[in-house]
């Protein structure tokens, strides 16, 4: 039988629905394990067993919550006008707060609420540099104006280009149609480490 991934809206409704079974799965876990918090005859066995649980429980909804900022990362680079590593000029015109294009590179485009998106970029020098000061946000609104921008740029600003519309095509084909774990279960180990729970 051919398994096909869902339309990446129905994904992320799936996911989020399933994520109220793991947090059932956390109240059923911390629930047991409070029934026996105060006895003082125990198998320390089970006791290690039980509180592996509620961990393991908790580490789950948070590799799920990651998986679902993953399919709103896809879901926003599939609804985007623009894609990364395309190099686009923004005209501000909003009457009487009007001023010059300024070149940019679409670094990223990231989700937002509703169901929108909000483009990742990278400011350009006149000389089709990239600023020194990395990446700010630009949201497509009607007091903007963006259009794609073909005007030179330098060989290295043209490398970033391509390395940032390879990844972005990797990680939507991923996202969409594989979804690996490894990946997101390590990095949330890392995180989870980090914090220290």
């Amino acid at each position: 039988m051919i398994r096909t991934p869902l339309p990446l809206p129905e994904q992320i409704k799936a996911l989020r629905n399933y994520m109220r079974t793991l947090r059932a799965d956390i109240n059923r876990a911390s629930r047991e394990s409070s029934r026996h918090y105060l006895k003082r005859r125990i198998c320390p066995f089970v006791d290690e067993l039980r509180y592996r649980r509620i961990m393991m429980a908790y580490e789950l909804e948070s590799v799920a919550q990651e998986c679902v900022n993953e399919l709103r990362h896809a879901r926003a680079l599939s609804i985007a006008e623009f894609a990364p590593g395309t190099c686009i000029t923004m005209e501000v015109v909003m009457k009487h707060h009007e001023r010059p294009p300024e070149r940019y590179i679409i670094y990223d485009v990231r989700w937002s609420k509703p169901d929108s998106y909000h483009y990742e970029v990278w400011q350009l020098t006149k000389s089709g540099e990239l600023f020194k000061r990395g990446t700010t946000w630009l949201c497509p609104s009607d007091r903007i104006r963006i259009k794609r921008c073909d005007e030179t740029l330098t060989e290295e600003t043209r490398r970033m280009c391509e390395h940032v519309r390879e990844r972005a095509r990797r990680f939507a084909e991923n996202t969409h149609a594989l979804g690996k774990l490894d990946e997101i279960v390590e990095r949330v180990r890392k995180e989870r480490d980090r914090r220290g729970y």
